[in-house]
């Protein structure tokens, strides 16, 4: 499926197959791998400084 489709799904930009939702004031943030297109949450965190540092 394309993540367009999907409301409140963003793209994180400069990583590519990265992206994020937000739920209240929690941002989660996730990984979808293209070949097998299985998907990891990495990480559920309230937004702060450190949101989105340290992905890989």
């Amino acid at each position: 499926h394309d993540y367009r489709k999907v409301p409140g799904i963003k793209a994180l930009q400069g990583m590519k197959g990265w992206f994020r939702v937000r739920m209240g004031p929690y941002r989660i943030i996730f990984f979808v791998d293209p070949a097998t297109k299985n998907v990891e949450i990495r990480r559920v965190t309230r937004k702060n400084e450190r949101t989105y540092k340290g992905l890989r």
